[in-house]
C-alpha cells in the first residue's frame, strides 16, 4: 500500500511538472506581419516604388509597371506569384515606414530600402519615357529634379532627345531646386514644357553641352543677381518665354572661370525674354 501511495505522489508530483512546462513555453509565434502593414505605395532610389494593394503587388521604376501579381508573407519571407515570372521569394524587415528587401531571386534590383509614401511630394519627381521624349512631373519616387535629369542623361547614353517639364499643361515648380545640364554624355537636348524655380539660377547650361528650348522657364527668385538660364555652353530659344519675376536676369553668359571662354546664345524671333540679358551679343 505505501508503494502505492508513494508511485501515485510521484505520478502526481510529475504531472504538475509537465503542466508547468507546457504552461511556460507556448507554442511560438512566428512573427509573421499581416498582410494590412504593407498596404500602399513604397519608394526607394533609382526611381524604385513597390505599390501593394491587399494582397496584391505592382513594381515599377520610374512609374513604369515592371512586375505585377500577387504576394505572401511568411516569417522574414516574402513570396511574390508573377504572371512571367512564376513564384520567387525573398526577405524582408518591416518597420511603420520602412521596408527593407534582400535575397531576391526574381529580380536583385528589387533589392534596399524602401520608404512608405506619406503624400508628400516634396523632392518628388519621375520621368516617363516615350521614344526620345523624356516628361518630367511629380511622382513618388522621392528623386530631386536633378537626380531625374541625371537618369535620363544616362538612359538617353549620349543620344538627341527631348524634355518636357510637366504634363504639358500645368506648370512644373521645383521649389528652390534648379536643373543643371553637365557631365556624363549628352546628345542635344531640347526642352519643352513649364518650369519655374525659386533657385538663384533656374537652369544651367554647363560648358559642352546643347540645348535648344521652346520652353517656358521662370526664376521667381528676388535677388538682383538672380538668372532664369546660365549658360556656359550652347543655347537656343526659339520659342517660348524666359522670365525673371524680379530684377535680376534672364539670361546670363559668363566667361568660363577656367577657359575664359563663354558659352553661345541664340534667340530666335519666336522666343519672349522677360529680365535682362548678361553676355549676350
Amino acid at each position: 500500500m505505501k508503494k502505492n501511495k508513494l508511485y501515485g505522489m510521484i505520478t502526481l508530483i510529475i504531472g504538475v511538472m509537465l503542466s508547468l512546462t507546457f504552461t511556460a513555453c507556448p507554442p511560438s509565434d512566428d512573427d509573421t506581419p499581416e498582410i494590412s502593414s504593407f498596404a500602399g505605395t513604397w519608394n526607394a532610389s533609382s526611381g524604385r516604388s513597390i505599390v501593394f494593394t491587399g494582397n496584391s503587388f505592382n513594381y515599377k521604376v520610374n512609374s513604369v509597371t515592371q512586375y505585377s501579381g500577387t504576394f505572401s508573407v511568411s516569417g522574414s519571407t516574402i513570396t511574390f506569384n508573377e504572371s512571367s515570372l512564376g513564384t520567387a521569394s525573398g526577405n524582408f524587415t518591416l518597420s511603420a515606414d520602412t521596408i527593407v528587401f534582400s535575397n531576391h531571386t526574381w529580380d536583385s534590383s528589387v533589392n534596399g530600402t524602401y520608404t512608405k509614401d506619406t503624400g508628400d511630394t516634396t523632392g518628388n519627381y519621375a520621368y516617363a519615357k516615350s521614344g526620345t521624349t523624356y516628361t518630367i512631373t511629380t511622382g513618388t519616387s522621392h528623386q530631386t529634379i536633378q537626380d531625374v535629369v541625371n537618369a535620363i542623361r544616362t538612359d538617353a547614353s549620349g543620344t538627341a532627345c527631348t524634355i518636357q517639364f510637366g504634363n504639358g499643361t500645368d506648370v512644373l515648380d521645383i521649389g528652390e531646386a534648379r536643373v543643371q545640364f553637365e557631365g556624363g554624355t549628352w546628345g542635344d537636348i531640347t526642352l519643352t514644357g513649364k518650369i519655374t524655380s525659386s533657385n538663384s539660377q533656374a537652369l544651367r547650361v554647363e560648358s559642352g553641352i546643347s540645348v535648344t528650348s521652346t520652353a517656358d522657364i521662370a526664376n521667381t527668385n528676388s535677388s538682383t543677381e538672380s538668372v532664369v538660364v546660365y549658360v556656359g555652353g550652347t543655347l537656343t530659344i526659339n520659342g517660348g518665354t524666359v522670365q525673371n519675376t524680379g530684377s535680376g536676369y534672364a539670361i546670363s553668359n559668363e566667361a568660363d572661370n577656367s577657359t575664359g571662354t563663354k558659352g553661345t546664345v541664340t534667340i530666335g524671333a519666336g522666343a519672349t525674354i522677360i529680365g535682362g540679358t548678361y553676355g549676350v551679343e
